[in-house]
């Protein structure tokens, strides 16, 4: 009945909501584009007031253009970023996924998800930030700095390590001890690998 559909529908909306995430769908080509609530929530705009594909591009940033309208010719299921100018001015990051279905090997529907990430971004890019300004630290000290995780089962992991590490353990980089610690244990004197591997235990 068209109550169940409402309360379904009603229920969708809802969902999108508090997961801060929107659809749309279009024919193929891009004609007839029908946002939901939600992606107009996520876009802080009216309902209704997005008519077209073009329309809606514009809302995407002139350096992110070019991979949004890659995925939407591929229309594949791949995940791809992008930034939107929301009304107030901020720059939103986006995260979306897009398909295309078929019925009976005909293209009839495109469609896609879209979801805001921008707290995630803004995070991800201050930690590379911190991150950046330890490495330009850490090139200045004598010695490796370095961060070091223990498991049960004995096995231990760098979670960080200067680039030091070339000098001291002779050319082997950063990312080859991060991939794999037990690299560098051929590396020590026979003598002193017993105690090596006794200080991880501290």
């Amino acid at each position: 009945s068209n109550s169940h559909l409402n309360e379904q529908i009603a229920l969708f909306e809802s969902m999108e909501s508090l997961a801060t995430v929107g659809h749309w769908v279009s024919r193929p080509g891009g004609e007839g584009l029908v946002w939901s609530s939600g992606l107009y929530a996520l876009a802080g705009l009216a309902p209704g007031s997005v008519g077209d594909t073009a329309q809606a591009l514009s809302r995407i940033l002139p350096d992110d253009r070019p991979t949004f309208e890659a995925a939407r010719a591929r229309l594949d299921g791949a995940t791809v970023e992008y930034r939107c100018e929301h009304p107030d001015g901020r720059v939103r990051w986006l995260r979306a996924r897009m398909h295309r279905r078929h019925v009976g090997g005909v293209a009839v529907l495109d469609f896609g998800v879209v979801q805001d990430v921008t707290t995630e971004r803004v995070a991800a890019l201050a930690l590379q930030d911190r991150l950046a300004f330890i490495q330009k630290i850490t090139s200045r000290v004598p010695g490796v700095v370095y961060q070091l995780r223990r498991g049960a089962d004995g096995r231990f992991q760098f979670l960080y390590i200067s680039e030091k590490v070339r000098e001291i353990y002779g050319g082997v980089s950063p990312d080859e001890v991060l991939r794999d610690a037990s690299c560098t244990l051929p590396l020590h004197h026979p003598d002193d690998l017993s105690d090596f591997l006794t200080s991880l235990k501290v």
